[in-house]
């Protein structure tokens, strides 16, 4: 009696769990799908069982990248000139150094037409920050409207960048993107293969995969006209 009543619940345990498995992976598969990305099950599977370590990293990673370097040798002009703006100052100056690190000259339109796209900072604001950057000696202006990074704002922002690439949380974070990345990658170069039929026609999906795709349905949840998804192998 007791072992009938153990497989009971393992079976119900086991319905439970493969019908949660299958509706998390759909809602997965419509985030890639909205991103036009290529799903695989056994990346997510991976990223759903690591997903509260992944939150922390994500949640974390914003304040540890707003932070200034604890040496005040190193990026203390821009740190400055950042906390002068506090509901803006992050935002603008992040623009205005990236913009500068990748083209020779800036306008101040620019620079307001991309704060706009990531966040609230009208033109007024801009011209302040930008007119502050150029008294901490950290831009210099051109011909009234046209700005470029002086040699002390390169050399702190690259001192901020090196700051923070050494700091071990910003590390972590980049290795689980990364590792993530490679296992999709990787997952693709399998299914690619799989799909040419150079490795024959074995069944090469995982467990995860078969009870995603519904192989097992019938035998799961007792539904006899189930049928096997027609789904390639996903690697």
């Amino acid at each position: 009696m007791t072992k009938k009543m153990t497989r009971e619940q393992n079976t119900k345990e086991l319905r439970t769990h493969v019908a949660f498995m299958q509706e998390g992976m759909k809602h997965a598969q419509g985030i890639y799908d909205s991103k036009g990305e290529r799903f695989s099950v056994n990346p997510q599977t991976f990223l759903w069982r690591t997903r509260f370590q992944g939150i922390y990293l994500f949640s974390m990673m914003g304040l540890w990248m707003q932070q200034h370097p604890e040496d005040i040798n190193y990026g203390a002009t821009v740190a400055k000139w950042r906390d002068e703006f506090p509901k803006v100052g992050a935002l603008v100056t992040k623009t205005i150094i990236a913009t500068g690190a990748i083209q020779q000259e800036f306008m101040t339109q620019e620079i307001e037409v991309k704060c706009k796209g990531l966040g609230a900072a009208g033109l007024s604001s801009v011209k302040e920050v930008i007119a502050r950057g150029v008294g901490f000696g950290l831009l210099r202006a051109h011909n009234g409207n046209t700005y470029a990074l002086t040699s002390l704002c390169i050399q702190e922002a690259f001192d901020r960048m090196m700051w923070k690439m050494l700091s071990p949380e910003i590390v972590e974070f980049c290795r689980y993107v990364t590792m993530y990345d490679d296992m999709r990658k990787l997952a693709k170069q399998v299914g690619d293969r799989e799909k040419s039929g150079v490795l024959g026609t074995v069944n090469f999906r995982s467990l995860n995969e078969e009870f995603y795709y519904g192989r097992y349905d019938s035998a799961v949840f007792g539904d006899d006209d189930a049928e096997d998804s027609a789904e390639p192998a996903a690697g």
